[in-house]
């Protein structure tokens, strides 16, 4: 980039084009043109012969200057020049340039950084001095503010300047401005205030600033427009499936679209949502479903393309960290250990959960809790009733499991009220047979949960039944009757399940479901302090913090440490910005700017009667005046040939009609200005070429939803599927397709994986009927929810949200009645010997066609669906690490993923050659025979 006063030439290497000019012009100054045709007898060439040598005629001079001047034009467009608008500034020497270098200022400081340019630019050629007074300063900067600059001075002075994490001060800013008042005499400055276009939080400071700085001559204001200013995220709150997230922007006024991202430590990232807003909306809800242990990893939350210290927010270990305190009235560990309540508590607790006991409740609760469990407890005293009542009311969690003592001593800390006695197989309140487990509803923590069909409950407490007992039950027995009921309470919980916490009155505590659903149940609190401190006496030193921009920062001596018990109230400033506090191996805490914001809102300056204008950004302010050379020197170029025609005494009404032919596909085809040319290559549609390659190399293929997210993912993942299959087995797959199912023929591929989105488009009739060509031809379709859901065809009532939107995009396709996929189908054996097929996810059911229904297919299952995210388990980034983590085993369940990866694509490759291989004993007993 090069600049000349205010235009600046964005390719000046071009120039390196005008030392060919003098070529040029010898080449076209000394070549003749073309000889005139005249039309006369041949005879006449005898008359009047000289033999005198004759200087060829050169080429006139107006069409040299012409030419040279196509040429010239040519060179400059190339060279891209704009035109820097000037600023409308008064005719004083003395500049003030007061910028608000704060949080909000962040999101738009490279527009801000080009006025500057811009600026400096032109207060050098009006030879103009400059003062810049930062309202966020620190010592230094705090100097400069004081002392006029020149140019270069002001632009290294700019280049140091950073926005800061937390508010400005405009009262310094006036302070300042005082003690320059002396110096000024009778050259009064023009102040041009760079304003963060934000009402300060004492809506006062914003009036007396404007009402001082009017008191000079010369005022402007440039602020930014309500699309530049920051977004804000408040914080999380937890809810029964995952967390709440609040996502506010500052002003209404338009339709919306952003992308928020959840992280965790190694920056993996563990969500990736999309929040939108309607034009009069200012706040944007929307609850993320992550299972417990992706949640309890999160620890950044961040708004992409926005760089402020409120598009960020930071969790910490109040976020994951829940002690568990249980205390049992039954059998006591160390009397009969197998036996007791708690010997299966601790088991299921032990690998989420750090667990307490106590001999009486004032015990548990002297200390941070974040879940109380009593095992079959009744007959609280009052005191005690009191005290868990009180830690209930500020977040706590009271789980309590029935048993004889509760059944026969009921208390008032309960979701419901109890029936006298409780109900058994064969007693007076009786069934005939031990009952199972309803499926989960949909306001319960444990929807998702897959039930077996061995548990068994034969004893309980009943409920009495009231008006909101179906709100309080989250989950119920074959007959209906309540086998966990819940109650809100403030800020906690108290939830009772009615049965006991061993195995005398049901088979539950032995199975996987009773951890799962202890670990939902635990996944409701909202953790607690660290214990292992004192709270009144704990500082928490800065380990890492956020600069202006978001980004996490080494933080300077300056920054002080938090004493923790004033964490809740402290306000982000330049002694405390924002990150995190604490130690790295054990307690920190996150310190967020929005904790220390009011309520925002833009900045009217209309209302002050004051010279204001908008913050105009790069595009805006520059003239280009590259298609305005192009243009012309395209005109010049057709004055040139229209000529040349004239002067040869050419046919000119042919020649018209061939230019003319000339111009209009030169018009269609070459874009000026106008347009724009692609630098993407259109992969949608096959051409010819791209159809032969297909052919010499087996490939995977994705289709492409529209959501480059998922698209990404989709190519990523199959990447590395395809290496992997490389590696392991004899199989040569090529890089994976993506393709556009509605365009693209399908007939190369052996197998397509399909991610459903529920943005997907609905399907035309041509391409069903593409796709059951495909499927009848020995195409095979693995449809991916990724939304880890347990249902196909009509099996279960409820369904995700994508799984609906792929019975959507299914219907008119041929897809007979699917089962679930067991250990004795081929695509169970056909490399690996597998028993589960997790993904990202763990749990979800894989569907498969049943066998009777494809022999024309050679007993081949077409179409596979499930819901476990594999491409985001397979995806690898160029470097070699995992673009997401799985859950919730971790790595080894990556390399489950891997081997279900390759079954299936052998599966696709070679159908069921592996289950020929049951008939090999016979066929070698044949043989001896």
């Amino acid at each position: 980039m090069f600049s000349i006063a205010t235009v600046t030439f964005l390719v000046p290497w071009v120039f390196i084009g005008l030392i060919s000019l003098p070529l040029l012009w010898w080449l076209m100054r000394f070549t003749p043109p073309l000889a005139k045709k005249i039309f006369f007898p041949s005879l006449k060439l005898l008359n009047d012969i000289k033999t005198l040598d004759q200087t060829p005629k050169h080429t006139p001079f107006w069409l040299l200057i012409l030419r040279m001047l196509i040429v010239l034009l040519l060179i400059f467009a190339f060279a891209h020049p704009i035109l820097k608008k000037p600023l409308s500034l008064s005719g004083s020497k003395l500049v003030i340039m007061i910028v608000d270098n704060d949080w909000a200022a962040a999101n738009f400081w490279q527009e801000m950084n080009n006025i500057f340019d811009k600026l400096f630019d032109q207060l050098e050629i009006e030879d103009k001095k400059i003062i810049v007074i930062p309202t966020i300063s620190t010592s230094q900067s705090n100097n400069t503010s004081m002392q006029f600059l020149n140019i270069p001075d002001a632009r290294s002075f700019i280049k140091r300047l950073q926005p800061y994490p937390w508010t400005q001060n405009h009262q310094k800013t006036i302070e300042i401005l005082e003690i320059l008042k002396n110096t000024f005499e009778q050259n009064q400055p023009e102040i041009l205030w760079f304003s963060n276009g934000l009402v300060s939080e004492d809506k006062k400071d914003d009036e007396v600033f404007i009402q001082y700085l009017k008191t000079f001559s010369k005022v402007k204001i440039l602020y930014p427009q309500l699309y530049q200013l920051p977004l804000l995220i408040h914080e999380p709150e937890i809810q029964t499936n995952g967390i709440k997230l609040n996502i506010e922007r500052i002003s209404a006024g338009s339709v919306q679209t952003i992308t928020v991202k959840g992280r965790d430590q190694s920056n993996q990232i563990i969500f990736d949502e999309q929040f939108s807003w309607d034009k009069d909306k200012k706040n944007s809800e929307k609850i993320i479903n992550i299972p417990t242990e992706l949640r309890n990893r999160l620890r950044i939350i961040s708004i992409d393309n926005y760089m402020t210290a409120t598009s960020i927010y930071l969790l910490d270990n109040r976020w994951i960290h829940h002690p568990v305190g249980i205390i049992a009235g039954g059998l006591k560990k160390e009397d009969q250990p197998f036996l007791s309540e708690n010997f299966y508590l601790e088991r299921a607790l032990n690998p989420f959960s750090e667990i307490r006991y106590g001999n009486s409740l004032s015990e548990l609760l002297n200390r941070p809790l974040a879940v109380l469990i009593m095992a079959d407890v009744g007959g609280l005293e009052e005191k005690d009733l009191l005290a868990v009542s009180n830690w209930i009311d500020k977040g706590g969690i009271v789980i309590r499991f029935a048993g004889p003592h509760l059944a026969s001593h009921p208390d008032r800390l309960l979701p419901v009220q109890l029936r006298s006695g409780d109900r058994t197989l064969g007693g007076s309140m009786s069934w005939s047979q031990p009952l199972r487990l309803l499926n989960f509803s949909d306001n319960s923590p444990f929807i998702g949960l897959s039930i077996p069909n061995d548990i068994l409950v034969n004893r309980q407490v009943l409920a009495e039944p009231d008006l909101d007992i179906n709100k309080k039950t989250w989950a119920r027995l074959e007959d209906g009757t309540p086998l966990v009921t819940a109650i809100q309470q403030n800020k906690g919980w108290i939830v009772l399940i009615h049965t006991t916490a061993n195995n005398d009155w049901s088979n539950l505590p032995l199975s996987g479901l009773f951890v799962d659903m202890l670990r939902k149940l635990i996944s409701l609190s909202q953790g607690t302090e660290d214990h292992n401190q004192s709270i009144n006496s704990l500082f928490l030193p800065p380990i890492r913090i956020l600069d202006g921009f978001g980004k996490f920062q080494s933080p300077p001596s300056s920054v002080s440490a938090l004493k923790q018990e004033e964490f809740a109230q402290q306000i982000v400033n330049a002694d405390h910005p924002p990150g995190l506090y604490g130690y790295e191996e054990g307690t920190f805490y996150a310190l967020n700017l929005i904790s220390s914001l009011k309520t925002l809102q833009p900045i009217d300056f209309s209302s002050f009667n004051i010279d204001h204008e908008f913050l105009i950004t790069q595009k805006d302010n520059v003239f280009d005046f590259k298609p305005w050379l192009l243009s012309f020197a395209f005109i010049l170029l057709i004055i040139d040939m229209l000529i040349s025609l004239w002067v040869r005494g050419l046919n000119l009404k042919f020649k018209i009609l061939n230019l003319t032919i000339f111009l209009i596909f030169f018009m269609n085809n070459v874009p000026i200005f106008a347009q724009t040319v692609s630098s993407k290559t259109d992969l949608n549609s096959s051409s010819l070429q791209q159809q032969i390659d297909y052919t010499k190399q087996t490939r995977l293929a994705y289709v492409m939803t529209g959501s480059d997210d998922i698209d990404h993912t989709s190519k990523l993942g199959l990447t590395t599927l395809s290496w992997i299959v490389n590696q392991r087995t004899s199989a040569e797959i090529g890089d994976p397709i993506g393709i556009n199912i509605e365009k693209d023929e399908l007939s190369f591929f052996p197998l397509l994986y399909w991610p459903i989105s529920s943005r997907q488009i609905y399907l035309s009739s041509e391409t069903k009927i593409k796709l059951n060509y495909y499927l009848r031809n020995g195409g095979m379709i693995f449809f991916d929810t990724q939304d880890q859901s347990n249902s196909a065809n009509e099996q279960l009532d409820q369904v995700g949200q994508n799984e609906q939107r792929l019975q959507e995009l299914s219907k008119g396709l041929d897809i007979p009645l699917l089962i679930r996929l067991n250990k004795d189908h081929v695509l169970s054996k056909s490399f690996y010997i597998l028993q589960n097929y997790p993904g990202r996810w763990y749990g979800g059911d894989v569907w498969v066609e049943q066998t009777d229904q494809t022999i024309e297919n050679d007993g081949v299952s077409a179409v596979i669906i499930g819901s476990n995210d594999w491409a985001g388990a397979w995806a690898f980034d160029p470097e070699g690490i995992p673009l997401y983590p799985v859950v919730p085993y971790g790595e080894r369940q990556r390399e489950l993923a891997f081997r279900f990866g390759i079954n299936l694509v052998i599966y696709a490759l070679t159908g069921n050659y592996k289950s020929d291989q049951v008939h090999v004993q016979s066929i070698l007993e044949r043989l001896v025979k």
